[in-house]
């Protein structure tokens, strides 16, 4: 298997930011680290052994990026303060990290490929791979989140602004037109669904995340692969 290891300057951040390539080829994902996690865990705590055949064929690859969850989402500062430091993480990811992702992915698998990014992650990366979906549909296709959630309020007690409103899925999800969620059986939410109170989705074990544009294609086939 191919990996490569990655130390980048971002201007957003002012800092070196580290992250890990496996995979020469193959439908990109990004996976985010669980709460003030490192980019190497995924691969310290096996998961990626658990998709090495798919990697090793070309089928997929994955950039395990850093987070900075432990400076904003689990810090006890100013409250403004935190929530715009993640949201000049939130730029570097979407500014910064994407073009480089597909200038490494292009390079690695000779082509010229602009299509498709997918998200994934565990606990704070399961609220990251959702959060990054919903705001910029424009950059991601879908995520596979574990155990998120995915109510910002519960890091920022006592305070709220219009920044930790659209950093927080259960507030702004309400405002969209429909999304498709996939829990083994497929739901169809909507807003008027979820304003009757009929599906309250604060924290789930693991669910597919993909707009209704995709609902022809099932949640498999975005890894290229039965899972």
């Amino acid at each position: 298997m191919y990996t490569e290891y990655y130390k980048e300057y971002s201007y957003n951040l002012d800092r070196d930011m580290e992250f890990k390539v496996y995979g020469h080829a193959g439908i990109p994902f990004i996976v985010f680290p669980c709460q003030n996690g490192k980019f190497y865990d995924f691969e310290n705590e096996g998961m990626v052994d658990t998709v090495a055949n798919f990697i090793e064929e070309g089928r997929m690859q994955l950039f395990s990026i850093q987070s900075i969850d432990d400076e904003c989402w689990s810090g006890w500062w100013d409250q403004h303060d935190r929530i715009m430091w993640h949201e000049q993480w939130f730029k570097y990811v979407t500014d910064e990290f994407v073009p480089m992702m597909y200038e490494i992915h292009n390079t690695l698998a000779n082509e010229d490929y602009q299509g498709p990014i997918y998200l994934t992650g565990a606990s704070m990366g399961g609220y990251h791979c959702v959060n990054f979906l919903l705001r910029r549909p424009d950059i991601f296709k879908g995520c596979l989140s574990l155990s998120g959630l995915f109510h910002a309020g519960y890091f920022f007690p006592n305070y709220n602004d219009e920044t930790i409103y659209y950093n927080s899925p259960v507030d702004y999800l309400p405002k969209t037109i429909r999304w498709l969620i996939c829990t083994g059986s497929v739901i169809l939410m909507s807003a008027a669904v979820r304003e009757r109170g009929k599906m309250r989705p604060r924290s789930m074990p693991a669910f597919w995340l993909i707009s209704l544009t995709d609902c022809m294609c099932p949640p498999t086939s975005i890894y290229g692969a039965t899972m």
